[in-house]
């Protein structure tokens, strides 16, 4: 029968590098984790970038949102956008203005019914009249 081991009370230093060994490869593991999961965790609290923090933010992507209308109504008047196509980014354009200006009210702590989808969507059609007659002066002053 084989004598048993018997603890000297000094670590081996092959023992000593499999302690280290583990340290490290259990430090590698956890990292290697964070690196896959961290992309998750980020795109779960950015996943919508139409939802500003506050009504400022809303505000200005209202007005780009405008902007990106007018430049659609001058594109179909030159002919470079079919009729078909513009109506449906039109319709996608102020289905999204309606939903920022739901945004805006709620951040601005008015009460946000269903029936505010139609004042605003009204809201947002005189916006739209009020930025096609500025554009209009603006080509009409123009030399």
């Amino acid at each position: 029968m084989p004598s048993p081991v018997r603890y000297t009370g000094s670590i081996t230093s092959w023992e000593l590098h499999s302690v280290w060994a583990i340290a490290i490869g259990a430090v590698l593991a956890i990292a290697a984790v964070v690196v896959v999961l961290l992309p998750f965790v980020r795109a779960r609290r950015d996943a919508d970038p139409l939802a500003p923090f506050d009504a400022e933010g809303v505000r200005v992507q209202r007005e780009g949102l405008y902007r990106a209308l007018e430049t659609l109504r001058l594109e179909r008047e030159l002919g470079q956008v079919d009729d078909e196509e513009f109506e449906r980014q039109m319709r996608e354009y102020r289905r999204t203005a309606a939903l920022l200006v739901r945004e805006q009210e709620r951040l601005l702590g008015e009460a946000a019914t269903p029936d505010d989808l139609g004042s605003s969507y009204e809201e947002l059609e005189r916006e739209v009249q009020e930025a096609r007659a500025r554009l209009q002066r603006m080509e009409d002053e123009a030399p």
